[in-house]
Parts: C-alpha cells; sequence; structure tokens
C-alpha cells in the first residue's frame, strides 16, 4: 500500500473507524468523562431558552456543509500522523484527527484558499519522513519524539515542522526547525500563579496544600513552589485541608503541590467537601486534575476551581456548534478532542501561512488567534523556535457550569 491515501478513501472510512480512547497526555481524562462532560453541556442548551433547537436528518447536509477542496494551488501541506491505515487495527484517535484536518482544508477553500494537501502514514514499514518533506511549505508531524527528531535531522535550512501532540518535543525547540504546538504544563502553571495574584485582595489568603512525600515533591511540584517564591507571593503551607480553619473574612485561594495522583485526587475531594461548608474557599489547579479525579469530576465544581489548561472545548460556542455539526453530516459520529486538534493545527498554521507566506514561522509571535479548543500565542522560546503558551482559563461553578474566561 502507498504511503499516503487519498482523502476519498480516508473520507469514507472514517465513519466506522473514528471512535478511541484519547491520550493521556495530550487530553487530560478518558474519552468517557469527556462525553459525559459534553452531555451535561447539552442538558444545559436543551433547558436554556436560547438554545438552539435539534436540528432534524433532512437529508441534505451536504448542500449545508460543502465538502470542496481546490488542490490547484500554491501552498503544500504535509500530516505526518500513524494512522496504521493498512493494518487490521487502524488508529481511532489519528483518523479521527485527521478527519478534522479535512473539516479546516473545506472551510479553508470556502475562504478562497488553495491548497494541495498530503495525508502521510508513518506507521508504515520503513517509512522516513525526509522522504516526503521536500517542497512542503507546512508539515505537521510526525507524531513521536524519535520520528520528530529524525525529521529535523533531515530538514532543509529553511524549512519548520509542527510538533502536534508530544509534549517532551519542547526539547527539540532550540533547533530552529520544530514549533511547538501544545501548551507545555510549566506555562499552564505559570498562568495559574498569574491568574490567583491578580484575583488576591488584601484580605485573602493563599494556602498551599503540600505533598513532602518522595513520590509526591516531584518535577511540578518543585516548580510551583519555586514560582510562588521568585514572584513574592505570600503563602501558608498545610499538609491537608483539615489544618485549614477558615475565618469569615477573607477567601482562602488554595494550591495544590503534588506529583501524586493519589494526592491530587483525595485533596481536592476534601476541598470540594470544605467549600461546600464554607463559600470562600476557592481551588487553583491545572489541567492535570481532570486526569486525577475521574469521574468524580462533580469535585471540581464544589470546590469553586479555577483550572488553567492547553485544551478546553466551549461547547456554548457557535463555532464549536457549526463544527459538530457539520462533523456529524460527512462522517457520522460525533467528534472527540482529536478531531478538534486536527482542525485547529491545520486552519491555523495554513492561515499563518496565508498572511505571512514562507516566512510564516518568523511572524507567529504577531499571530495570536484562538481555535475551537486551543488557544495560539506563541513566543520565541530558544533559537529560532517557537512553542505555544496559550493557555485556557476555566471557572467551575457550583452551579455546575463550566466558563471559559474570554
Amino acid at each position: 500500500m502507498k504511503r499516503y491515501l487519498t482523502i476519498l478513501i480516508l473520507a469514507i472510512a472514517l465513519p466506522v473507524c473514528a471512535q478511541g480512547q484519547g491520550a493521556w497526555w495530550l487530553f487530560p481524562g478518558s474519552r468517557q468523562r469527556e462525553q459525559h462532560e459534553q452531555q451535561n453541556s447539552y442538558n444545559q442548551e436543551r433547558n436554556s431558552e436560547t438554545a438552539r433547537p435539534e436540528r432534524q436528518d433532512s437529508g441534505d447536509e451536504t448542500e449545508e456543509y460543502p465538502f470542496t477542496f481546490d488542490f490547484s494551488g500554491s501552498m503544500e501541506i504535509a500530516m505526518i500522523l500513524p494512522l496504521k491505515a493498512s493494518g487490521q487495527n487502524p488508529s481511532a484517535n489519528f483518523l479521527e484527527m485527521y478527519s478534522g484536518a479535512l473539516l479546516a482544508l473545506r472551510d479553508l477553500g470556502l475562504e478562497g484558499m488553495k491548497i494541495d494537501f498530503e495525508i502521510l502514514d508513518s506507521s508504515e514499514s520503513g517509512f522516513d519522513p525526509g522522504d516526503h518533506m521536500y517542497g512542503k511549505d507546512i508539515i505537521i508531524g510526525p507524531v513521536e519524539y524519535a520520528s520528530l527528531a529524525q525529521a529535523e535531522r533531515e530538514c532543509s535550512r529553511s524549512q519548520v515542522i509542527v510538533s502536534p501532540l508530544e509534549p517532551k518535543a519542547a526539547e527539540l525547540v532550540s533547533g530552529g526547525h520544530i514549533v511547538q504546538a501544545p501548551v507545555p504544563w510549566t506555562a499552564q502553571t505559570d498562568d495559574l500563579v498569574e491568574w490567583l495574584r491578580s484575583d488576591c485582595q488584601q484580605a485573602d489568603e493563599v494556602i498551599v496544600i503540600r505533598d513532602v512525600s518522595i513520590k509526591g515533591n516531584g518535577e511540578q511540584s518543585k516548580y510551583l513552589i519555586g514560582l510562588l517564591q521568585s514572584t513574592g507571593t505570600r503563602y501558608r503551607e498545610i499538609s491537608s485541608v483539615d489544618e485549614l480553619h477558615p475565618g469569615k473574612f477573607g477567601n482562602y485561594r488554595i494550591l495544590i503541590a503534588s506529583d501524586s495522583d493519589a494526592f491530587i485526587t483525595n485533596a481536592v475531594k476534601n476541598i470540594g467537601i470544605a467549600a461546600s461548608i464554607h463559600d470562600n474557599i476557592i481551588l487553583y489547579t491545572t489541567s492535570k486534575v481532570r486526569n486525577c479525579v475521574g469521574p468524580n469530576v462533580t469535585d471540581l465544581y464544589n470546590a469553586n476551581t479555577r483550572l488553567t489548561a492547553a485544551y478546553y472545548i466551549d461547547y456554548s460556542s457557535e463555532d464549536v456548534r457549526k463544527f459538530i455539526l457539520a462533523y456529524r453530516s460527512l462522517f457520522r459520529s460525533e467528534p472527540g478532542s482529536f478531531a478538534f486538534q486536527g482542525y485547529d493545527l491545520v486552519k491555523y498554521f495554513a492561515q499563518a501561512y496565508h498572511r505571512y507566506g514562507k516566512k510564516w514561522a518568523d511572524r507567529l509571535d504577531d499571530f495570536d488567534q484562538r481555535g475551537l479548543q486551543s488557544d495560539f500565542v506563541f513566543d520565541r522560546f530558544a533559537g529560532d523556535g517557537r512553542i505555544n503558551m496559550g493557555v485556557r482559563r476555566v471557572i467551575y461553578g457550583k452551579d455546575l457550569s463550566a466558563t471559559l474566561v474570554q
């Protein structure tokens, strides 16, 4: 089988294959939790006076969402994913990601852009990304760290590769050939502390629930404590929320310093219980917590959580609703996080190239954009590389609402 597949073939295959579990390192939390949150959002929308009525299947979705492309243009994009398309078990996640990319191409085509797009299956035996990079204006992928490192070594002097998923690929940015699309956890922590400091009033107190165990006192915990100290943030350390003893005046803004999922899970649950009794307790945390609480997502609502995340889908957004309807129409299934990621990546970087041409990677600092589930705010990291710092802020309310801070 050829190393690349035509859009027509995969577009036909996607409705059958595009279902599966999300990767924890990309989108914290299981697909089941994501669907649970999505269902809650839709339930709220159905109960709202302003909710859009459910669209009936009239059989004419193709006319409403035309799936047209113009491949005769001057922009050439390659996407390299481990599709496993020639095997018996194709990758549901990456086929889903590819389908999101197709929708982005459709929308870009409707905007008048002309794009040559090639999808490459990196799971094929003997695949070498260097064989396919020549002449490409935008290269999204490979996914794996080792493959990205290999592709970087084979880049021409002026070529740039977009790292689409692997957080560890930020280590390669200093070489000048890698643009890191996933937001690193350090950026989430930086933004979290900045958010907390901006919220603090004179009577408030910052509390750090500190895990002093060997496992808990790891890289992320030490980074948080060091950041608090370097920013001059005054805080009090406790080992559990039982030591808090909250008063009636001021707010207690709580951080959890631990690398242990079990410690975080227990702390969030206890903070939620305490916040149900005292309305002046607020939890500040990163998206790592979503992987820890599992199905007990109500603990985040009970704890008045302020959360920073690299990825968050606002299902009340009109653009998100349009994407979901288009995806259903074309692929006869529900889009997951990988579909949103494929859409955001292709649309953002194609628009950057359309605006700035061959030097698009040098101008990302000036091209901030909000996607469906990701924000793109690039900063020079080291050398000529770029790293995305677009963190999203989410507020969980006791009324079971989750609000994306605009």
